[in-house]
C-alpha cells in the first residue's frame, strides 16, 4: 500500500504562511499603536505640565506677552494631542481589523489541518484493514498447507 500523501499539503502550506504573515502583521501594527499611545501620553504629560506652570506663573503675576505665549502654546498643543488621539484611534482600528484577518487565516489553516488529520485517520484504517486482510490471507494459507500435508 503507498505512503500517506495528503494531495492539499500545498494549500495546507499556503495558508501557514498567509497566517504567519498576518501574525507579523498584527505585530507591527500592535508596535506601531504603542509607539503612538506613548508619544500621546507624553503630548498630556507635557501639556498638563505646561498648564501647571502657567497656573503657577500666574500666581506670580506673569507678564501678558508671556501669558501669550503660553496661551498659544497650549492651544497648539490641544490641537496636536487631538490629532495624535485621533492617529491612534485609527491605529488601534487598524489594529483590531489586522486582528480579525489574523483569526480568518487562523481558521481558514485548521479547516485544512483537521482535513488532513481526518484522511491521515481514513488512511490508518485502511492500512489496518489492508495489513489484517493480509494476515488473514497468510493465516488461510498456512492452514490449507497444514491441510495438504495430512
Amino acid at each position: 500500500m503507498k505512503r500517506f500523501n495528503f494531495r492539499l499539503k500545498k494549500v495546507l502550506k499556503h495558508r501557514e504562511i498567509v497566517e504567519n504573515l498576518r501574525k507579523e502583521k498584527l505585530g507591527k501594527a500592535k508596535s506601531e499603536l504603542k509607539k503612538e499611545r506613548d508619544l500621546l501620553r507624553k503630548m498630556e504629560d507635557t501639556r498638563r505640565r505646561t498648564r501647571e506652570e502657567l497656573k503657577e506663573r500666574r500666581s506670580n503675576l506673569i507678564s501678558l506677552p508671556e501669558a501669550l505665549i503660553y496661551e498659544t502654546y497650549l492651544e497648539r498643543m490641544d490641537e496636536e494631542v487631538g490629532l495624535q488621539t485621533t492617529k491612534a484611534a485609527q491605529l488601534s482600528q487598524k489594529v483590531e481589523k489586522t486582528r480579525q484577518d489574523l483569526l480568518q487565516a487562523s481558521q481558514e489553516k485548521k479547516i485544512v489541518e483537521k482535513l488532513e488529520d481526518r484522511r491521515k485517520s481514513e488512511y490508518a484504517s485502511d492500512l489496518k484493514k489492508f495489513e489484517q486482510g493480509i494476515s488473514d490471507e497468510a493465516s488461510v494459507n498456512k492452514f490449507n498447507r497444514k491441510s495438504k500435508e495430512l
